[in-house]
């Protein structure tokens, strides 16, 4: 059977912190592949840091990235529809918003822009960003 790992993949190498109290908090790393060894890969920062850090990690630990360059491109995330079941997620600051999911009911636009918006949450109409929804299901009636 070929191996499926080559130099140059990109992987993602996880790891963790185990405490004595059997709680694992797992931490992640971007990594470029350097080398490829019978059970192990060799492996560097990616991208680049100022003082090159090579690992040697299990190939269980890895997980390869696969990435299309024209999907990345192109891609977009799906807008919101008037209709649609979407969740409020507040922006950056996530842990301290409100959030809240609902049927987007109006979209107020702002240089052409769609800005702000009313979400149809139970019985209450709540504000939102526009660009702070996830759409969760389109609504089925647009199609």
């Amino acid at each position: 059977m070929e191996d499926p790992w080559r130099k140059g993949d990109l992987v993602i190498s996880l790891g963790g912190t185990l405490e004595k109290s059997k709680k694992f908090t797992p931490t992640l790393s971007i990594c470029r592949v350097i080398e490829v060894g019978e059970n192990d890969l060799l492996l560097e920062d990616y991208p680049n840091r100022k003082f090159r850090k090579i690992d040697k990690a299990p190939k269980e630990t890895c997980v390869m990235i696969k990435h299309n360059i024209e999907s990345i491109v192109s891609s977009r995330p799906q807008s919101a529809q008037l209709g649609d079941l979407v969740f409020a997620f507040g922006g950056a600051r996530y842990e301290e918003r409100e959030t809240f999911t609902g049927i987007l009911y109006s979209i107020t636009y702002k240089a052409g822009l769609a800005d702000m918006c009313k979400i149809l949450s139970g019985e209450e109409l709540k504000n939102s960003s526009y660009s702070d929804l996830l759409v969760l299901q389109s609504n089925i009636e647009q199609s």
